[in-house]
């Protein structure tokens, strides 16, 4: 039976009124205990009643402000706000009009100027999105348009591909200093559906409620220089073709 917070103050100072000599005897000071208004401040924030004040914030101040501008820094880097709602029409309008940016990335023939291309094989392509939420996070996807992240792949293309995931995070690793390192995969029928990793690290000394999801569901994002970001495409190309040699991890 679920009992309002209001009624549970009732009962408190119902109680308190009729035990105030035994609450003495035992040295509880009475006047402690919440009031009613007290009580009906810390009720869920979501459903909060007759003006009361609503004491818990939202974890992710950012994302719930989106298509404003930013002039916040993270790490000393400027950061600016994406339009979410502008974003979301996009890759659901190139969804139905049958249009993959990942494989036109894929394509060496094919130039893009919103990502920056790091690197690329005969089972992958490695790229920096446009609006990185941390620094050096990447996205790693097959060449090939695949659509189910496990069924799509032979266990022999699947591994493969895993082992690249690997050696793209120890790369990340060697090239930004990394607490921890992020590797998930989403992806939507609905948006972009093309298989994709994203591998991001994460800085030392977030503090913990700004890590894991809080992390990378965000709309604001690092502004990173072009050429910052030719020069850390470069490292990071460098470092995954250097993994390929016989002195590195074998394919």
């Amino acid at each position: 039976m679920f009992v309002e917070s209001r009624d549970i103050a009732q009962i408190i100072a119902r109680n308190a009124k009729l035990n105030q000599g035994a609450a003495k005897s035992l040295g509880i000071n009475m006047s402690r205990l919440p009031s009613p208004a007290t009580m009906h401040e810390i009720e869920d924030p979501a459903t909060p009643r007759n003006g009361a004040r609503v004491v818990m914030e939202p974890q992710n101040k950012s994302a719930q402000r989106p298509g404003t501008g930013s002039s916040s820094t993270v790490g000393g880097r400027p950061t600016a706000t994406i339009d979410t709602a502008a974003y979301v029409d996009r890759i659901q309008a190139d969804n139905a009009a049958g249009r993959c940016f990942i494989c036109e990335l894929a394509d060496e023939q094919t130039t893009r100027t919103r990502e920056t291309v790091a690197y690329r094989d005969e089972h992958c392509i490695v790229f920096f999105p446009p609006w990185p939420r941390l620094y050096a996070y990447c996205l790693l996807a097959p060449r090939r348009h695949a659509t189910n992240v496990v069924s799509d792949f032979t266990e022999d293309d699947y591994l493969a591909l895993q082992l690249r995931v690997h050696r793209l995070g120890r790369v990340l690793a060697q090239i930004t200093p990394t607490e921890r390192l992020y590797v998930f995969s989403f992806g939507s029928m609905q948006g972009v559906d093309h298989v994709h990793w994203h591998v991001a690290p994460l800085p030392p000394g977030m503090p913990f409620r700004e890590q894991q999801f809080a992390a990378v569901d965000k709309s604001d994002y690092l502004v990173i220089e072009k050429a910052e970001l030719d020069e850390l495409a470069q490292k990071v190309g460098a470092g995954m073709a250097a993994l390929t040699q016989p002195r590195g991890l074998s394919s």
